[in-house]
């Protein structure tokens, strides 16, 4: 069976959405593990006063941070996000909703807050 060009595209469309769903991951939810938190945790652990061991595991984080787990998100890593940004408290309740945009601007104010001079 053939189908008008603008169906033809609509099922292409269709069926690439469909072979990419819960493949894209864009943003860093709550309790969730993603390799590439792992920068965000160690900006936030520098910035809460911890000093980077490079001899020592990824544990060094846990007595600043209250984890062990440089790539688990928690809750208290937005509110630190949230407090190093000067969010508002509806934006943060909307990061912990939504979860964070990973090249969005919140990463982006968290970079630029740790490097300011």
């Amino acid at each position: 069976m053939t189908y008008p060009p603008e169906q033809a595209i609509v099922r292409i469309q269709d069926a690439v959405a469909e072979m990419m769903e819960g493949t894209m991951q864009t943003h860093f939810k709550i309790g969730l593990e993603y390799a590439e938190y792992e920068p965000v945790t160690w900006l936030l652990y520098q910035l809460a006063g911890g000093h980077v061991d490079p001899n020592s595991n990824s544990s060094q984080i846990e007595p600043v941070l209250g984890k062990s787990n440089v790539r688990l998100v928690t809750e208290s890593d937005f509110a630190k996000i949230a407090h190093y940004t000067g969010m508002t408290t509806a934006t943060f309740d909307r990061l912990c909703t939504d979860g964070l945009y990973k090249y969005g601007k919140e990463v982006s104010a968290l970079m630029q807050y740790a490097y300011a001079e």
